[in-house]
């Protein structure tokens, strides 16, 4: 945990016991040694800042951040321009004896259009249900400037995630650890 700043640090130590303490650290970390692979700079020398959002980014704008969280895993998209993640979990993914398609298709949408908010496509206010509920796309066309992408992406369990970036995704890099069972878990 040396990578923490002297703030993150004390923001971990007032709950030391707190799972929420503990991702927080743990996202942190993990975050600077990405940035680190990234930028080239040492972990403990990347400042971080939040903004009025909460939303995390590099002092010097050199990257977009977003964050997202689905259970206890900590998900990190990292980009050169805007990118926006989000997360749900999904009571219908438990048994594919269960689901409804239609439900699945809203929850989904929901999902991704959190994701284009995220990533600043769109106002929250901004609807595109129909269209996003569409399997048949994976990129869309909401104002004159830009092409978004969406990607959803595998998760474990009763998770969504979804990833908008206003380019194509064409790679994604998990990371995980074994279980104590022998699985293997990614995120």
């Amino acid at each position: 945990m040396a990578s923490l700043s002297k703030a993150e640090a004390a923001r971990v130590a007032r709950f030391p016991k707190s799972s929420n303490s503990k991702r927080f650290a743990v996202e942190r970390v993990a975050l600077r040694e990405i940035l680190s692979g990234i930028t080239g700079r040492t972990a403990a020398d990347i400042e971080l800042v939040e903004d009025g959002n909460g939303r995390v980014r590099i002092a010097s704008h050199e990257v977009s951040i977003s964050l997202a969280h689905a259970g206890l895993w900590i998900i990190v998209a990292v980009s050169r321009t805007s990118i926006g993640l989000a997360t749900a979990s999904a009571s219908f993914r438990r048994g594919a004896h269960q689901h409804d398609h239609a439900e699945q298709r809203t929850l989904r949408a929901r999902v991704q259009h959190a994701s284009l908010v995220e990533a600043h496509a769109l106002s929250p206010h901004e609807t595109h249900a129909t269209l996003l509920a569409d399997d048949a796309h994976t990129s869309y066309e909401f104002d004159a400037d830009r092409r978004w992408h969406l990607v959803d992406l595998p998760m474990a369990g009763a998770n969504l995630l979804s990833l908008a970036a206003p380019y194509p995704i064409t790679r994604v890099h998990a990371y995980g650890w074994t279980s104590s069972s022998g699985y293997m878990l990614t995120c």
